[in-house]
């Protein structure tokens, strides 16, 4: 058994349709063979809701419909056109190309550790779905519907992968077990930011890394979930309510950190402080673009070269990337 009990660690052992841990006798639920390993924390997610949308995802499409199944999750938003849930759709299966270019990049040193790696967040398994080959995968996702869509679409690319739906705060495997744990644009959405921090120093190996991106507090551009500039500059207390002032949003499970934020996060929770550096605007998503943006998107890489602009872009950039090793024993 890969996983373990989120609350104490112990065993967990296949019973009654589910599994259960041997240290506290708590019974978790399995959808399509994913255990649902989620525990009573906070979370911007309705998890009995959630729960419902999995099993009927795992009952209504076939497994081999990756497209479907995506379709199906975002045609679920009530306020979506079809239009968009079209868009999303096809955006979400073109993810995997941008995924390899961020392995062959910033994150080669993680792709080249042989240990087990752990991707928080996982979302729709496009980043599991290009991972490198050998090693043991794991995903979790605080949504279960989510985690049956990553299990596809790795079955789907011939990924071995083990998934599960869970809590970064509560992570359902064992102390330094991990070689490696990557967090893309997760950390700004968990409830308690200093536990998901001292989860990831727990369950990694000694040697091992972390590698995370999210975007920056204190941007200049606009903040990336709601599209309106000054979110961040704001003291947090009025964050949700300027947002949904101007358009009409929730904005209660986001909080965007600064690069001294990110620091100090770790510097208080974990044996290890990261390098933060500005992340460049990735090739695949520039051919997105219209010409004179992606002239911008060019410039603005190339100014990353230059050690001013690249100090800079540390305290005013959109994107971070957050990057460290864990202590070897002494």
């Amino acid at each position: 058994m890969i996983w373990c009990c989120p609350l104490h660690h112990g065993e967990l052992t296949p019973v009654d349709g589910g599994l259960r841990a041997a240290c506290c006798a708590t019974l978790f639920a399995l959808v399509d063979g994913i255990p649902d390993l989620r525990v009573s924390r906070g979370s911007w997610l309705d998890i009995a809701a959630d729960l419902d949308a999995a099993r009927h995802l795992a009952a209504t499409v076939p497994p081999r419909d990756v497209a479907g199944s995506i379709r199906a999750v975002f045609a679920r938003r009530k306020e979506w056109s079809a239009e968009r849930v079209a868009e999303r759709t096809t955006m979400t299966l073109a993810l995997a190309a941008r995924m390899r270019e961020e392995w062959n990049g910033w994150l080669a040193p993680a792709a080249q550790h042989p240990g087990p790696f752990l991707d928080l967040g996982c979302g729709a398994g496009s980043f599991l779905s290009v991972a490198p080959v050998g090693r043991t995968n794991l995903g979790i996702d605080v949504s279960m519907e989510w985690a049956l869509v990553t299990q596809r679409i790795c079955h789907a690319a011939g990924v071995p992968v083990h998934v599960a739906a869970a809590h970064a705060e509560a992570l359902p495997v064992r102390a330094g077990s991990i070689g490696v744990v990557t967090a893309l644009d997760v950390v700004e959405h968990v409830g308690d930011q200093a536990a998901m921090v001292c989860e990831i120093d727990r369950v990694l190996q000694r040697g091992g890394i972390f590698a995370g991106a999210t975007p920056n507090r204190f941007s200049v551009g606009a903040e990336p979930h709601v599209g309106i500039w000054g979110v961040g500059w704001l003291p947090r207390p009025l964050q949700a309510r300027y947002v949904r002032w101007r358009t009409g949003l929730p904005y209660d499970s986001t909080r965007l950190l600064s690069i001294r934020e990110i620091q100090a996060l770790f510097r208080r929770h974990a044996s290890f402080v990261p390098r933060i550096e500005p992340a460049p605007i990735p090739l695949v998503d520039q051919q997105r673009f219209g010409w004179r943006r992606k002239q911008l998107a060019t410039a603005y890489n190339r100014l990353l070269d230059l050690a001013p602009a690249r100090a800079a872009a540390r305290q005013l950039g959109a994107f971070f990337h957050v990057v460290g090793t864990k202590p070897p024993a002494a």
